[in-house]
């Protein structure tokens, strides 16, 4: 697996994903468990205040809904732009390049940082632990 791209599975332990987190926002990323196809797809620069903030968001839902997994995607690869524009086509996401972090949560995308992401986050994360929730990227 790149360093580019890790997934992780949280099962309240909040020690894991914390330690994500802060490995994360200095650059490289490692997995606490692998899952095949995550729910979430969690596209980011680093050291992007924006990105951190909503992924302080995303760990915390994590450790109400366990059993979900993320895939984190750094944007400084182009592979990872790539997949991103191809992402935004198939949900018919309109962004610029600036637009970061942005998130897939089994059907919803969401972009950049605010209370209104932050509240969609938590209810895309909370609506895809309670059903059938695809994987955004296959």
């Amino acid at each position: 697996m790149e360093s580019s791209q890790a997934v992780l599975q949280v099962h309240g332990r909040r020690g894991c994903a914390m330690a994500t987190l802060f490995v994360l926002l200095l650059g490289g990323c490692t997995a606490c468990s692998k899952l095949e196809q995550p729910a979430v797809a969690f596209f980011y620069w680093e050291d992007c205040g924006h990105c951190a903030r909503m992924m302080k968001v995303l760990l915390e839902s994590f450790a109400e809904h366990p059993g979900l997994a993320v895939r984190y995607y750094n944007l400084s690869k182009s592979a990872n732009e790539n997949l991103l524009q191809r992402l935004a086509t198939r949900y018919r996401l309109q962004r610029s390049p600036d637009d970061v972090p942005v998130i897939f949560v089994g059907d919803t995308a969401i972009v950049g940082e605010g209370t209104t992401q932050e509240l969609a986050l938590r209810a895309a994360i909370a609506a895809c632990a309670s059903g059938d929730c695809h994987a955004p990227v296959r």
